[in-house]
């Protein structure tokens, strides 16, 4: 396990939160987690002082922003929070000497391509968070090529899921109506796609800054797409929250698919040269997660799961 200092950024986050959570658990040295309280990463002052004071080893960039939708509101916060920090918390890291790197990039960076997304896809996003993932990934790979010595891993995993994950990704939306005996519209659900149970997730972060990937690895930038390689229909998905909660109002079909819209989007077959990252594999079928993420729901207290 990881020898030196680890910052994780967005760490107050559903993610952040799980991961760090795990890095106690594994009893993992030198863990430095921060917030947005504790550190803007839109803020290159900011982000030059933690950097200098902290003197990474690995820095896990996991902060962006979780606005969707249209809006102006929307197109601010992601430049911002989603581009604005995750170059400057790149190039800072690269300016200070921190080897490596580890940046959650997303699926959307590839847009409507559709079947098995591969890693030879050139991006196409069709929102902005994708938009923004994307360049701030160009600048991590400009960064490996013009710093001797820097190492940068760039995630890429499918639809993530998992207990305590709140918002409008589709799982925590069903969940949170079905437990509030809320009326929800879907589109049809004959769509599939890839669902990556947060604990598989975590599994892949915890050993990408092990210290024989971060400090021994290869330097150079590498591209990872995570996910179990199998396409669900939605509407399975959707029909297993609705069997789990008999006030769920589902309303399938009510909503039309967005133009172009992939009918299949799944990960391919891990492979990675890194022996220590080649050992990861998805533990997590997406019928036993998705139970296990109904159970955390069915555990809320009523009141707040109709508020969300």
């Amino acid at each position: 396990m990881n020898r030196g200092r680890i910052l994780v950024t967005g760490a107050g986050g559903w993610l952040g939160s799980v991961f760090v959570e795990q890095l106690g658990e594994r009893a993992t040295p030198g863990v430095v987690a921060l917030d947005r309280s504790g550190l803007d990463c839109a803020d290159e002052v900011q982000v030059a002082e933690v950097l200098a004071e902290v003197r990474p080893t690995t820095v896990v960039h996991l902060a962006a922003s979780l606005a969707r939708g249209p809006g102006q509101h929307v197109v601010d916060a992601q430049w911002r929070d989603t581009f604005l920090a995750g170059r400057t918390v790149v190039q800072a890291a690269a300016r200070l000497g921190v080897p490596h790197l580890v940046v959650l990039g997303t699926m959307e960076e590839l847009g409507d391509h559709s079947g098995v997304l591969t890693q030879d896809l050139p991006p196409a996003p069709r929102t902005f968070y994708g938009l923004w993932k994307s360049l701030v990934r160009e600048v991590a790979h400009f960064e490996t090529r013009i710093t001797e010595g820097l190492r940068v891993d760039w995630a890429r995993p499918t639809t993530v899921y998992g207990p305590g994950q709140r918002g409008n990704m589709l799982v925590p939306a069903a969940c949170a109506a079905g437990h509030a005996g809320r009326v929800a519209q879907f589109t049809s659900g004959e769509q599939r796609r890839d669902f990556l149970h947060v604990d598989d997730l975590v599994a892949w972060l915890t050993l990408a800054v092990d210290d024989r990937v971060s400090v021994g690895g290869e330097r150079g930038f590498h591209l990872h797409h995570l996910g179990t390689g199998e396409g669900v229909p939605v509407r399975d998905v959707l029909q297993q929250v609705a069997d789990e909660f008999p006030g769920a109002r589902f309303e399938l079909g009510a909503l039309p698919r967005r133009p172009h819209e992939p009918p299949l989007q799944v990960a391919p077959a891990y492979d990675c040269p890194d022996p220590v990252l080649a050992s990861w594999a998805p533990a997590v079928g997406w019928q036993d997660g998705l139970k296990r993420t109904i159970e955390w729901w069915q555990g809320q207290p009523e009141a707040v799961a109709s508020a969300r």
